[in-house]
């Protein structure tokens, strides 16, 4: 079968469309294959019509439930100065935390409290190793395959003259700075977390107990729900 005008054996316009001429070449069995291809097409499109409808409602779920938890958090803790509730990542995390809205609520509140009283965020970064670099031990060198941030941390490389006069709440900076900088660094539909690399050679208890006291502080209204004490 031919198709167009000009052509002596194909399809004449008729009304904007074009009309098919079939002779013996173009057979049943043809015809049902293009039937049978245009039948597939149209489920195709229906199926992918389908699938951008339900992506578009869970996106539009999720916005939902990103701006509950960020009015919840805010009439619970009026000031959010660093802009904390701003980023969708943050908002996020603590959402999978927890199994219901209102327990994630009680969780980032006491986060953005914390935050807030402590002042541990630096937007230049840990003030003790721009004055002095090499002051602490830890530090962002790349990305994992799971494209989360790796961070360093080896005792031999800290400056000997500044280790032994460690100051909690500068350690604290650091590593909250540490933390901040590298989620900042996430691609969208990375795996959330750090991946961690440790060389201990020569560390001693001095650095266990300063460690410890690190963690805890760490833990503190930041990664642990003081009301329910789950982590």
């Amino acid at each position: 079968a031919g198709v167009g005008a000009g052509n002596p054996g194909g399809g004449k316009p008729c009304g904007g469309r074009v009309v098919f001429k079939v002779d013996n070449s173009f057979s049943k069995t043809r015809r049902k294959l293009v039937k049978v291809k245009l039948v597939l097409e149209s489920v195709n499109l229906e199926l992918l019509e389908l699938e951008a409808q339900e992506v578009a409602q869970e996106v539009e779920a999720e916005r939902f439930e990103l701006s509950e938890l960020k009015a919840a958090v805010l009439r619970e803790v009026e000031h959010d100065p660093e802009g904390y509730l701003d980023n969708d990542l943050n908002l996020r995390r603590f959402l999978d935390a927890r199994p219901t809205l209102k327990e994630s609520v009680t969780m980032l509140s006491n986060t953005l409290r914390w935050r807030n009283r402590a002042h541990y965020f630096r937007p230049g970064g840990c003030p003790s190793c721009l004055a002095v670099p090499g002051t602490h031990m830890f530090r962002q060198i790349g990305f994992d395959r799971e494209r989360r941030p790796v961070a360093f941390l080896s005792l031999t490389q800290v400056l000997a003259r500044v280790r032994n006069h460690y100051d909690l709440y500068d350690m604290v900076v650091h590593v909250v700075n540490l933390l901040e900088q590298g989620h900042k660094t996430m691609e969208p539909g990375a795996a959330v977390g750090f991946t961690w690399i440790m060389d201990l050679q020569g560390m001693t208890w001095a650095d266990c107990r300063l460690v410890s006291r690190l963690v805890k502080e760490l833990e503190r209204g930041h990664v642990r729900d003081e009301a329910s004490g789950k982590k």
